[in-house]
């Protein structure tokens, strides 16, 4: 009997094990690939000389000789660049004006033009960004030499257009990696959605279970130390599958990691916490295991986005995020782990998080595992309730 059990249960061991140990780390690999490349580059561009001289032709070249764009066009007419960037066909569009080359030697400023597609933010903000960099090279280039041209000394030249200069010095992430960024987030999305997706279904089923025995009685305490134990045995999976996905990120793909093993283990441990207290919530919810992971799924896009991890909270509706802290806890976990391996924070940096992510697990855990024990002590009341109405009628 023993054996014929042990043997119906292996599959689902088996297949929860796989999704908290070895899920995350192949999911993890697989956003890791899709983005590899640190730098946006070869930017599909179109270009339209309508001037056709030699400042306008080696302007083009420029762009040309670009890694981060690749000119692939080049129209005859304004209607013909714009159907280009509609269509798709490029990315970037570049307009010279009619006489440009003329207006720069007599220092009338002409303006030349650049069409950017933003309907890809990641595409648009690059090229915006590669296309000013080599244009406002060049254009203290062609000042220098129209300058030059009309007489003044190459040096007080060269002082008229540099009377302002400037040095940026990019901290933390210069290289700008969108991987560098994401990868902390998607990592404990990951954590998220298959701790929950294992232990919530895990409560339901249980539940459903203890209904037909009694709470106080020996197999009923057995039953929810079995609970309790597999709580903690599927909880530290999660964490080994989720510090194999953070090595694996630092590893192979360059993802900086300056956190020691102390903090990784804090905030793992906080975050599985207050995941447990949701799980107890969901499995208060939902009686249909199938319900309840779609609706746990559902929940990545909208807990990530308002984590204030990609969209800052002062930018937020007011008190709008101190509701989300209260009610979700992925704030307490995806944005510590970026600050202390993006920025290689210290302890007291994180502390706030790892204090509000405790405050969550103390107010809702308890909660949490109170109305799971009030639903099972409901079901029983109805179930008594029937078995009784059924033998009256009998």
């Amino acid at each position: 009997m023993n054996i014929k059990r042990l043997l119906k249960v292996r599959p689902v061991t088996l297949k929860n094990i796989f999704l908290l140990t070895i899920g995350p780390v192949l999911m993890t690999i697989l956003f890791a690939l899709v983005f590899s490349k640190i730098f946006v580059e070869q930017i599909p561009m179109g270009v339209l000389d309508l001037d056709n001289s030699s400042t306008s032709r080696n302007i083009i070249k420029q762009f040309e000789e670009s890694p981060r764009f690749k000119v692939v066009y080049y129209a005859q007419s304004d209607d013909e660049l714009n159907e280009a960037i509609k269509t798709k066909k490029v990315n970037v569009g570049f307009i010279v004006p009619h006489n440009f080359d003329k207006d720069a030697k007599t220092m009338k400023a002409p303006k030349t033009m650049l069409l950017i597609d933003e309907s890809n933010i990641v595409i648009g903000n690059n090229a915006l960004s590669y296309g000013s960099e080599i244009l406002n090279t060049l254009n203290a280039k062609i000042q220098l030499n129209v300058l030059e041209a009309n007489d003044v000394v190459p040096y007080a030249a060269q002082q008229s257009i540099s009377s302002l200069s400037f040095t940026e010095r990019i901290l933390y992430d210069p290289q700008l990696c969108y991987m560098r960024y994401l990868m902390y987030a998607l990592i404990g999305i990951l954590l998220q959605q298959v701790y929950i997706g294992v232990i919530a279904p895990m409560l339901i089923e249980e539940k459903l279970n203890m209904v037909k025995m009694k709470l106080r009685s020996k197999t009923g305490l057995r039953r929810l130390l079995k609970i309790f134990i597999k709580i903690i045995v599927f909880g530290i999976l999660a964490a080994l599958g989720t510090t194999a996905s953070i090595y694996v990120t630092g590893k192979y793909f360059d993802v900086p990691l300056r956190g020691n093993l102390i903090d990784y283990f804090i905030i793992l441990a906080v975050f599985i916490l207050d995941l447990t207290a949701v799980s107890f919530i969901f499995s208060f919810i939902f009686d249909a295991i199938d319900q309840c992971v779609r609706f746990s799924m559902f929940l990545s896009v909208p807990t990530f986005l308002t984590a204030g991890y990609v969209w800052p909270e002062y930018m937020m509706p007011p008190h709008f995020f101190d509701a989300v802290k209260k009610l979700w806890p992925l704030v307490y976990f995806i944005n510590p782990l970026k600050t202390i391996n993006l920025k290689g924070s210290d302890f007291s940096i994180i502390l706030p998080y790892i204090k509000g992510g405790i405050y969550y697990a103390m107010f809702w855990l308890p909660i949490g595992v109170g109305l799971y024990l009030f639903k099972i002590v409901g079901f029983k009341l109805v179930t008594r309730k029937l078995l009784n109405s059924e033998e009256s009628t009998n």
